[in-house]
């Protein structure tokens, strides 16, 4: 009890340490805050000229961009009809027929709002549709130069339409003389929407055609065409100053002439224009051009500035609460630790370590009280949690945990070990049938509330404390001991521990250190016990039996480890092993054509509980190519005693795949005759014991006859295990059944001698 008192003592200095280790922190944090401040501050000049570079390069990158997209809205389409041009150029005569169709293809394939064609003079112009076109086309051709593949106009005189836009032109000629022209128009619009220019900051973009025409502006992102003509040069002339202007169109032209983007950066009065300017692809002579006022780049600059500043804050900010967040948590983790350390996190009740304290100070202060010590589960449990799912299972021991605090009172204490083993520091009051019962009741209700079909038994182990000084892990130990010797298939419920049951408890503990690796290195062996067909006498099929061969060579009893694997679960493994085993050998067998007989195999009834069972069974049975009829498996009826509905479908299920079964010790004292009703048995096995009052009693004869009649009329072929003596034998062929399995006919022999002895070579 000191020792705790001086633990927690501990922990609330160490949380005292913490409160003074944040105050630490959250000064430091403090403190890099305004020192991180005032560097951001002295160095705010570098930060604002890097800002201008990348917006500058930004600009520069959306110019290229701009001249990429304007390549695919404008020339892609004009290119299409300086082609159609020259296609119909091309050919021996020009139909009004022929000249529509040409116009449809090109509608389709271009962005133009209208294709059209005319005579050389402008008129008789008809479109894809052949509707008349109506307006004075001689502007366009006039200003066409008849040499370039197309020319590109803005629209002024409305021509197919009422909105700003441009027209597109290309000569038809024959024979070196222009016969006509076939024009594509297109609004700004319609450009709009199938482009998108690039606008990192207030400018005005500005398409310029070959002849230094202003072909159209963008303003705040609004397509729009000059009221008149505009050549670029008059353009910008009203915003450059005199002595840059020649050198801005010298570096422009540069520009056009290689290909390469260039920038200018010019001032008119208080002003400074920053220009860039791009050739667009396919368009010789255009260029799209950027024009950036200074001021709105400097707006740019504090904007990011300010952004800049605020995230900075930010993330200081973010950084102080993550800090306080972390801290707060760990005096949080620190509280929940002393929690942890004495109480169990699913039921709240005490865990090992705090019964262990509080169990101590109860026999301390309470001399004169006969204690026990109690280690109590559910018997089974393990199959809840397979089948029903850890949720519901942990509803089941939550019930369990507050049914303990109703059962132990007045200087008694329990807590939760593991899973669902509880223990208990009760008083030897005698009573400990009728605590069962009352934590049975009380589970079974929590069972039922979540639809757990499964009868709850309490399980429980006893130590009777005869020395108060032993240590309570000790006591404990001791009736954990007695509690595991309790099988599942136990009368009693109840074990007193003894030191005999310790003596077990070191074999046991011996044998479960070996299981594992014996499976692996093939220690555990299948033999083979031979049944015979009585009146032919004749093998008529054999039992597979495990054996555990160490290696050197001894052989460990069946019943030193078999109700062990049975208990701890390590039985499902040796089943599927011995399964897999048998399937091999006839396989093997099949293949050199030797004689086969049907073998049958023990199934554990945990093996049941596994949801994959039937699906694990079909893939061996796939795997070896077992036909149907050799394989045999067989249960005792003790499987059907808890959740029958749900066994006989899994019985069902095995049927679907083409696997036999048997009942096993049939007539051992369990026997449920209505079971044989539900569940499609093909053999039925009688117990030995049965057989032995058979011989000596009439009423025994004549119960067996009844049996073996009754399996009969039901389908079912008999088989009477357990047979060692003529007599037996012939009182079995008296009363109709065939065949039989025991030491008069054959004991259990290793694989390799049954295969000497009864596989033979198959005649041919």
């Amino acid at each position: 009890m000191r020792d705790r008192y001086r633990r927690i003592r501990e922990i609330d200095k160490r949380i005292k340490e913490i409160d003074k280790r944040f105050l630490l922190v959250s000064i430091l944090v403090i403190v890099l805050l305004v020192s991180s401040w005032i560097i951001f501050a002295l160095h705010l000049d570098d930060i604002s000229k890097k800002y201008e570079i990348l917006i500058n390069e930004r600009v520069a990158a959306d110019v290229r961009n701009d001249s990429i997209v304007l390549s695919g809205g404008i020339s892609k389409s004009a290119v299409y009809i300086g082609n159609l041009g020259e296609m119909l150029s091309n050919q021996d005569s020009i139909e009004r027929d022929e000249i529509k169709k040409a116009l449809r293809t090109a509608k389709e394939k271009t962005n133009f709002i209208d294709v059209f064609y005319s005579d050389v003079d402008g008129r008789n112009a008809f479109n894809y549709m052949n509707k008349v076109v109506s307006g004075n086309l001689k502007p366009y051709i006039n200003n066409y130069d008849g040499i370039s593949d197309f020319g590109i106009f803005n629209n002024v005189s409305a021509i197919a339409t009422d909105k700003d836009g441009y027209i597109a032109i290309a000569p038809v000629k024959k024979n070196n003389s222009i016969l006509g022209y076939v024009y594509g128009v297109n609004t700004y619009d319609n450009l709009e929407e199938n482009t998108a220019l690039s606008r990192s900051v207030d400018e005005d973009i500005l398409i310029i055609a070959n002849d230094g025409r202003i072909v159209f502006r963008i303003r705040n992102g609004e397509y729009s065409q000059l009221n008149e003509d505009v050549y670029f040069f008059n353009y910008v002339s009203d915003y450059i100053s005199q002595d840059e202007y020649s050198e801005f169109v010298d570096d422009y032209n540069m520009s056009l002439s290689t290909g390469i983007s260039s920038s200018y950066f010019a001032s008119s009065g208080e002003e400074k224009i920053l220009y860039m300017y791009t050739p667009i692809d396919n368009i010789s002579g255009w260029s799209v051009m950027h024009c950036i006022n200074e001021k709105g780049i400097t707006k740019i600059v504090k904007s990011m500035l300010v952004s800049s500043i605020i995230m900075f804050f930010i993330i200081i900010v973010l950084l102080f609460i993550a800090t306080f967040i972390v801290i707060t948590h760990i005096r949080n983790e620190q509280k929940r630790a002393e929690n942890l350390e004495y109480l169990d996190g699913l039921t709240g009740v005490m865990n090992r370590n705090a019964f262990s304290t509080k169990a101590s100070e109860i026999i301390e202060d309470n001399p004169g009280l006969p204690y026990r010590i109690v280690c109590l589960d559910i018997l089974n449990f393990r199959i809840i949690n397979e089948n029903y799912g850890h949720e519901r299972a942990d509803v089941i021991i939550k019930a369990l945990a507050d049914a303990c605090k109703e059962a132990f009172g007045k200087n008694e204490v329990f807590g939760r070990v593991s899973a669902d083993v509880f223990v208990a520091l009760a008083v030897n009051d005698g009573e400990e049938v009728e605590r069962i019962a009352f934590l049975e009741d009380k589970v079974s209700e929590a069972a039922k509330s979540v639809y757990i079909n499964h009868q709850i038994k309490i399980k429980m182990g006893i130590y009777e404390i005869d020395d108060v000084r032993e240590p309570i892990a000790r006591m404990i130990d001791k009736a954990n001991v007695a509690r595991k010797d309790i099988g599942s298939s136990s009368k009693l419920l109840v074990c007193t521990y003894t030191d005999e049951l310790m003596d077990g408890a070191k074999k046991i503990q011996l044998i479960e250190s070996q299981m594992e690796a014996a499976l692996t290195n093939g220690e555990f062996k299948p033999f083979l016990q031979a049944k015979y067909d009585m009146e032919k006498n004749h093998v008529c099929g054999a039992e597979t039996l495990v054996r555990w061969i160490k290696p050197d060579g001894t052989m460990m009893p069946p019943g030193d480890f078999i109700p062990l694997f049975e208990k701890n679960g390590f039985v499902e493994k040796i089943d599927f092993y011995m399964l897999e085993e048998v399937c091999k050998y006839i396989r093997k067998m099949l293949d050199e054509n030797k004689e086969v007989y049907p073998i049958s195999v023990n199934q554990s009834r945990y093996l049941l509980n596994d949801p994959d069972y039937v699906s694990k069974v079909k893939e061996i049975l796939l795997k070896y190519k077992i036909p149907v009829g050799l394989i045999e498996l067989e249960l005792t009826e003790t499987v059907f005693f808890h959740e029958k509905e749900r066994m006989v479908a899994m019985m069902n299920e095995l049927k679907y795949i083409n696997v036999n079964l048997s009942i096993d010790d049939f007539g051992s004292g369990y026997s449920s005759f209505s079971m044989l009703k539900d569940v499609p048995f093909d053999v039925l096995k009688i117990d030995r014991a049965f057989l032995v009052d058979s011989v000596s009693l009439e009423k025994g004869r004549w119960i067996l006859k009844e049996i073996i009649e009754m399996a009969k009329g039901l389908g079912m072929d008999v088989i009477c295990e357990g047979v060692e003596t003529q007599e037996q034998a012939e009182m079995l062929v008296s009363l109709g059944c065939k065949k039989a399995q025991g030491f008069l006919y054959a004991r259990p022999i290793p694989m390799d001698d049954f295969i000497e002895k009864y596989n033979v070579s198959k005649a041919g």
